[in-house]
């Protein structure tokens, strides 16, 4: 990322964590494969008309395949934040006029998520933002999934929200740590 940053940007899931996830739904996908092809294949051999009901399974096996790579895709994509001056903004790509503006005085915590081994490698993770609920517990309010480079929006995020005037005096060290 750059050191110089424009005031207002965009930011949106990266193409190595939409591909995790898709990665995923192929790995539960042949799971299924697995079960129908070696459990429910037999049993449908076996029928009366083994043809015509093999041919309508694969077709609702090749239909179920399709639609959980494309609800991975369109869950996962469908998010974009907007870093504001004062504000962030969680923008709804197939529902525009559903905007959620968060200012940066109600978030009291902000941290890092990441995958163990592959968040590290292709820098990616997504970052969480907490606010205090009516019985003055940290819930969650906003994630910024899949973010490429966590650590430079969380470290410009911190100082915005400015933790110092908040009681919570954080170096560096401490955040990326």
């Amino acid at each position: 990322m750059s050191s110089q940053k424009p005031a207002n940007y965009s930011v949106a899931p990266s193409t190595s964590y939409i591909i995790t996830f898709l990665v995923f739904a192929l790995l539960f996908d042949i799971g299924i494969f697995s079960i129908v092809y070696f459990l429910i294949d037999p049993i449908i051999q076996s029928s009366v008309n083994p043809t015509l009901y093999s041919k309508v399974l694969w077709s609702i096996m090749a239909f179920v395949f399709f639609a959980v790579f494309a609800i991975v895709y369109v869950i996962i994509n469908s998010k974009r934040y907007w870093i504001g001056e004062d504000s962030i903004e969680v923008i709804n790509v197939y529902r525009p006029k559903k905007r959620r503006i968060i200012k940066y005085t109600d978030i009291t915590e902000v941290s890092i998520r990441t995958f163990p081994i592959v968040s590290k490698r292709f820098d990616f993770g997504t970052i969480v933002f907490y606010a205090l609920n009516k019985k003055e517990q940290n819930k969650i309010i906003a994630k910024f999934l899949g973010i490429k480079f966590p650590k430079e929006i969380y470290l410009e995020i911190i100082e915005k929200i400015k933790p110092e005037e908040k009681g919570k005096k954080k170096t560096a060290e401490d955040i990326l740590l």
